[in-house]
């Protein structure tokens, strides 16, 4: 019942952002999804990843996740996508190569 209903709402969330393909990241925080949109080549992440100043972008500390082995499975899914720009719930934007980066801790 409980899965029936988290893939109802699922879709009633990519009905509501058409122009961007959700990408669920389970392993991170709970229901984290990232969202791309393939004509600006833009990623849009919540926790799943932070770039925040003086450190380089890096995944989000295990004592944050679900299941930290879980989130680096599912974030290769995003070295996929053709990402020019990243967005950030926590930190900077990186508004070139964003593929080359995710490329850099994504293992």
């Amino acid at each position: 019942m409980a899965e029936a209903l988290q893939n109802s709402l699922q879709g009633c969330l990519a009905e509501k952002v058409q122009g961007f393909e959700t990408i669920p990241l389970p392993g991170a925080g709970e229901n984290e999804t990232a969202y791309f949109h393939h004509a600006s080549r833009s990623l849009i992440i919540g926790d799943a990843l932070i770039n925040l100043s003086p450190d380089p972008l890096m995944l989000l500390p295990a004592k944050y996740c679900t299941n930290p082995d879980l989130l680096k499975n599912s974030l290769k899914r995003l070295l996929e996508l053709p990402t020019q720009r990243i967005f950030f719930a926590h930190g900077a934007p990186i508004l070139q190569d964003g593929v080359g980066r995710l490329k850099t801790v994504i293992p």
